[in-house]
């Protein structure tokens, strides 16, 4: 009875041991997948630090774009004004020329 008990008290000891074993395994499984936890965390924080950066860099050339494109708005109003003027000035003189009695064009 007694070597029963010791036998039963040895395969519960190899058994708990079989079990420490595995759990230090996977404390070392699990401290691995912590180290890569931390890297793949760090370069997650440095993508969005690049998004951030990107997405504030992206407002200010739309903001740039905007300007630009009021800017060329108004410069070709400013074209279309000079043109008009310039094709009154060409009228006004060909008028001027025809009363006088030249049949010239001016270009």
């Amino acid at each position: 009875n007694k070597l029963n008990n010791l036998l039963d008290v040895e395969q519960e000891l190899k058994r708990e041991e079989e079990a420490h074993a595995k759990c230090i395994e996977q404390c070392f499984a699990y401290k691995s997948e912590l180290k890569s936890l931390r890297q793949i965390k760090q370069q997650a924080e440095e993508y969005k630090s690049n998004f951030a950066n990107a997405e504030v860099r992206l407002m200010e050339i739309e903001c740039e774009l905007r300007k630009s494109k009021k800017q060329t708005m108004h410069q070709r109003e400013e074209i279309k004004g000079l043109e008009e003027a310039n094709s009154a000035m060409k009228q006004n003189m060909e008028e001027s020329l025809e009363e006088e009695g030249i049949h010239e064009r001016v270009l």
